[in-house]
């Protein structure tokens, strides 16, 4: 189980996700001041994930959800704790898309 772990700094909000790998699905963890955690909450949910769907706030993949964190608070707010994120398509070996 791999840890995928943000500060996002201007909030002092953590939000963590627990997940097999980056493209899994599992519940999204805020910690913070609640006033904070529901600000970011509701901003994520305002956003799109790496492949341009709507975020979901409550669960998603670790890839999605930095993604997600990126475009709302920018590269310069947000401090990666955990493991990177990395995007495997699990298509067959020669595959052509």
């Amino acid at each position: 189980m791999n840890t995928y772990k943000y500060m996002i700094k201007p909030y002092k909000v953590v939000v963590t996700l627990y997940a097999k790998d980056s493209n899994s699905d599992a519940t999204i963890i805020y910690a913070g001041s609640q006033n904070d955690v529901a600000f970011v909450k509701y901003f994520l949910g305002n956003t799109y994930g790496a492949f341009g769907h709507l975020f979901n706030p409550i669960a998603s993949t670790a890839l999605d959800l930095e993604s997600a964190l990126l475009n709302i608070f920018g590269k310069n707010y947000i401090r990666r704790i955990g493991a990177v994120p990395s995007y495997d398509p699990n298509l067959p070996k020669g595959f052509v898309t």
